[in-house]
């Protein structure tokens, strides 16, 4: 298997695999632990890098705000939870990530959300 390691402003090392590029080596594990899972069958759907809608584009007299997003590392359909999941893999949680995970647990209660940093940590929206 041929990678590429770069490191980021963070620390963490990127890294460029056949699967594609990602931010950690943590992060390419967790990849390939739920290619297990698909082909297991306990999973399904499973994407990479996808774009959830925080905030659309706002438009005013004097300028136009670009929409805000959230782009989770990881989004599939969980068997067992009967539920989607988004999963991310955070060493470092900024105070913007922390502001996006709220508005995303609010903005769509049904999915889960799990982290995984130093331990796995999972959210549910349960004031729906």
């Amino acid at each position: 298997m041929d990678t590429t390691i770069m490191r980021n402003k963070y620390g963490n090392k990127k890294i460029n695999t056949p699967d594609g590029k990602f931010d950690s080596h943590k992060e390419y594990s967790e990849w390939i632990n739920l290619k297990i899972l698909e082909k297991t069958g306990k999973i399904k759907n499973l994407e990479r890098q996808k774009e959830f809608q925080l905030i659309p584009t706002i438009r005013t007299s004097q300028e136009t705000l670009r929409r805000t997003s959230y782009i989770a590392d990881f989004f599939y359909f969980d068997i067992n939870l009967n539920s989607y999941v988004v999963q991310d893999t955070k060493g470092f949680p900024t105070p913007e990530y922390i502001i996006k995970k709220k508005l995303m647990l609010w903005l769509y209660p049904k999915i889960i959300f799990k982290e995984s940093g130093k331990t796995l940590k999972i959210y549910k929206n349960t004031i729906i």
